[in-house]
């Protein structure tokens, strides 16, 4: 590289972002369609039960998807003379086709209206055992796969939730580690928004201290029925977050550095590695320039 002034240092303050938690209200409830029904991947924590309670008093309901082996569809006892509809479905998370003939038997031409999908499966992941991770991130890929080639009526959103992946504690207050193994649906969920923005995909990262799982139901239902169109939420200690991306020239202040500028030599430079390993040592070094040689282009 070759510097473009005689003045040529550069302050890399700027060029630094990072995720900052604001707290922010939740908007007003929109209105609710009592027509439609919501799609739950549903939980073994409890969640996925309270949030159907939840949204059932409100006017909605729900179809609960649970993880298995195989594909089964369990139907409602017909009422009132109307012919039986399914409630609750257990699919394969790794099997594509499944999830088609999910959304084929749940929202097909006779059938209600979705009203949004939820998939909660992350928060069953277990540490301890590496068969629980096909119910994170592998069964997100055939979900949306599936969604980007069906056309569901009214473009229902998908929420993906985790508990206490995001690192809001760390700007809101002490909480518990956060959770590494479902941490890679955050990555998922964003890749998810921009390159399939058709698909709504928010995340919603639930607090991992409500171990009684009954102010989370409530957030998450009411997160769900609000006005609101952040694509990243996070609930702590009974308030709501949404991440922001701002300047922060701290960073480079906290990883050692006195000054956040670099100086730029004038003339040609190259940008090096002072210290192998690190990349906080990243520093411009003044070079000799060459002649091109022979098939080289020098770039100014």
């Amino acid at each position: 590289g070759r510097s473009s002034g005689a003045d040529a240092a550069q302050d890399t303050s700027r060029w630094l972002y990072q995720i900052e938690w604001r707290e922010e209200s939740l908007p007003d409830a929109a209105a609710a369609s009592t027509d439609k029904r919501w799609l739950v991947f549903a939980d073994a924590t409890g969640i996925a039960a309270k949030l159907a309670d939840e949204l059932k008093s409100q006017g909605a309901d729900c179809i609960i998807v649970e993880h298995g082996d195989t594909f089964e569809a369990i139907k409602d006892a017909s009422a009132n003379g109307k012919a039986a509809q399914p409630a609750r479905f257990q699919i394969n998370p790794l099997d594509e086709s499944h999830y088609q003939r999910l959304i084929d038997e749940a929202f097909g031409p006779s059938r209600s209206g979705c009203a949004g999908i939820v998939h909660l499966w992350s928060l069953d992941i277990d540490d301890q055992r590496s068969e629980s991770e096909s119910i994170g991130c592998p069964s997100v890929l055939q979900l949306v796969r599936t969604l980007s080639r069906t056309t569901l009526p009214g473009k229902p959103g998908l929420w993906l939730v985790t508990n206490g992946a995001q690192p809001v504690s760390a700007t809101v207050s002490a909480g518990p580690p956060i959770a590494v193994s479902q941490s890679p649906l955050v990555g998922m969920g964003r890749v998810a928004a921009l390159e399939m923005p058709d698909l709504r995909s928010r995340l919603v990262d639930l607090d991992p201290a409500d171990t009684k799982q009954q102010s989370n139901s409530k957030s998450l239902a009411a997160e769900l029925s609000a006005a609101s169109t952040e694509g990243e939420v996070a609930y702590r200690n009974g308030k709501r977050f949404i991440a922001r991306l701002e300047r922060a020239p701290s960073v480079i202040t906290e990883s050692g550095e006195q000054n956040a500028a670099m100086d730029v030599p004038n003339g040609p430079f190259q940008l090096r590695i002072t210290q192998a390993g690190s990349l906080d040592a990243l520093k411009f070094t003044a070079v000799e320039r060459g002649t091109p040689s022979p098939g080289q282009v020098e770039i100014k």
